[in-house]
């Protein structure tokens, strides 16, 4: 069960699939490697460098911190759930550092990837 899982989230059904577009900038970390996760597959190879790779998980929590790391660098194609879901989250975020202006250059930069 532990072989297939890069963290706590151990599971025997990997069922959920998570497919991701991956900047040409850093595309490079993802063909030398599974460099995310154990079940990193490269699905498309794009011309301009830029890479599709999915990610099978028993469940999300199990690569959102991982893919939430490679912001902006990445963009969540499928599903579209969990990616509402990141976007909520990020959005969250950016509310509550408003709100108490900790982090004003931050919250600006999310706000960014946010809308683009």
């Amino acid at each position: 069960m532990m072989q297939g899982s890069a963290n706590i989230w151990f599971t025997d059904n990997m069922n959920l699939e998570v497919t991701v577009l991956i900047d040409a900038k850093v595309s490079h970390y993802f063909r030398r490697r599974k460099m995310l996760f154990p079940t990193q597959e490269i699905k498309e190879e794009r011309p301009d460098g830029s890479l599709v790779v999915s990610f099978r998980v028993g469940q999300y929590e199990a690569i959102i911190n991982i893919l939430k790391s490679w912001i902006p660098n990445i963009v969540i194609l499928a599903p579209e759930e969990f990616r509402n879901t990141l976007i909520k989250d990020f959005d969250n975020r950016c509310k509550d550092n408003l709100s108490s202006r900790l982090f004003p250059l931050e919250t600006s930069i999310l706000k960014f990837i946010i809308l683009c």
